[in-house]
């Protein structure tokens, strides 16, 4: 893979790359074990001046969708494309710096997709033990997130999630007394 800059305007999310990806899976072509990816994206929207912030940090990962290397599809991580949709919104020419692999044979897209996941897999176990300032994180999304989707996005039951927001909410009363 190599490092690219692309406008925002230029990535897509391709049916074609997605249904080749989503077989591949099935057959067993990912070499690290992902066969399945039936998850369900959670509804929460991020807000527009912070999606390119994400995006930064954690690049698309695309191929060339045509020979005119004008537009690019998204190749993993395929919830990104709202946050690129946003970004569009504002700015539609901000260019992002992507990952490009300009081989898309099946197994190389299903090899990819998977490394992903288990990445955000990795992440996801690491990021449980950490701590987050709940009333500055409702502030990332364009809606308030109910607690069943605080929880969620969290990876912590509603209850655990409940629990640290009373807990925060307690110790802020007590700094302002």
């Amino acid at each position: 893979m190599t490092f690219i800059e692309l406008p925002a305007n230029q990535i897509v999310l391709d049916p074609l790359i997605i249904r080749k990806t989503m077989q591949a899976l099935k057959e067993g072509k990912s070499s690290i074990g992902l066969i399945r990816d039936d998850r369900k994206q959670i509804e929460l929207r991020i807000n527009p001046d912070i999606a390119f912030s994400q995006l930064q940090v954690d690049p698309p990962i695309v191929t060339p969708v045509n020979k005119d290397r004008t537009h690019y599809s998204l190749i993993a991580k395929y919830w990104q494309i709202d946050l690129i949709g946003l970004l569009i919104k504002i700015n539609p020419h901000e260019k992002l710096n992507c990952l490009m692999q300009a081989k898309n044979s099946s197994e190389a897209l299903a090899n990819t997709y998977a490394d992903a996941q288990l990445s955000g897999r990795l992440a996801l176990s690491n990021m449980l033990s950490q701590q987050w300032n709940a009333a500055l994180l409702h502030d990332c999304f364009e809606q308030r997130p109910r607690d069943a989707q605080f929880a969620q996005f969290l990876g912590v039951p509603t209850k655990a999630f409940q629990d640290m927001r009373a807990t925060q909410n307690r110790s802020k009363a007590k700094t302002h007394e």
